[in-house]
């Protein structure tokens, strides 16, 4: 499969966990994904829930935001079963994810 152009820059967003981003694109260029790839690596490193928030433009996208980060910690705690990820999963709705 091919990467995208801006896999480089998708990659630092999803791994740079330490810092803040804003990220912007247009429709359909896969904000979400790198959004929820994002959360979920933060949520693994132990960051406490109630401290991370990520903001949308939309409440379809902040719905579907929340959908897919919440699988994807399933997922992975599941494939893992990791107990720390789990404990994670337990305070999801801790997490501030919403729309402005």
């Amino acid at each position: 499969m091919t990467k995208p152009a801006d896999h480089v820059v998708r990659e630092r967003a999803m791994q740079a966990i330490g810092e803040s981003i804003a990220l912007s694109a247009g429709a359909g260029s896969g904000k979400t994904s790198v959004l929820t790839a994002r959360l979920v690596n933060v949520l693994a490193s132990g960051v406490d829930p109630a401290r991370v928030a990520a903001i949308t433009f939309t409440e379809k996208a902040a719905g579907e935001l929340q959908r897919r980060v919440r699988d994807a910690l399933e997922s992975r705690s599941k494939e893992s079963d990791d107990a720390a990820l789990r404990a994670q999963l337990d305070r999801f709705h801790e997490l501030t994810l919403t729309t402005i």
